[in-house]
């Protein structure tokens, strides 16, 4: 989270809130003004990823190649 940024006209400091998802590349998925000055970001990353996402993505990998 970020806040009292740089100020905003007849608003609040902007802020933003950043969601970091796991994926197998990094990516900026979608960014959103939420409110005037308010942004919200979600990122793609494997940084987020933990054991259990890790899990989860081989298995996927070991299906698809399956098929």
């Amino acid at each position: 989270y970020f806040a009292q940024g740089e100020a905003c006209w007849q608003a609040p400091p902007r802020s933003a809130s950043i969601e970091f998802q796991c994926r197998m590349n990094e990516t900026l998925k979608s960014v959103e003004e939420t409110s005037r000055c308010v942004y919200y970001f979600v990122f793609e990353t494997p940084a987020a990823c933990t054991t259990e996402h890790e899990k989860e993505l081989e298995q996927r990998i070991q299906r698809a190649k399956a098929i």
